[in-house]
């Protein structure tokens, strides 16, 4: 995940917020998760209806 303003991907998040990037949950809930959250998360949690628990963020 991209938080940081000057480094480049092709598919990334960023956020000029140091140390965090928010998203919107389809709860309505805006959550700050951090650039070290493992890819597989945020696989999960870009998925609809899946029926998969994600662990809880730290």
């Amino acid at each position: 995940m991209i938080c940081e303003p000057g480094r480049e991907s092709q598919a990334s998040f960023g956020s000029w917020h140091p140390g965090a990037c928010h998203f919107l949950i389809a709860d309505g809930s805006v959550r700050a998760i951090r650039p070290e959250v493992a890819s597989d998360i945020l696989v999960r949690l870009s998925r609809v209806s899946d029926g998969v628990a994600i662990p809880p963020l730290e």
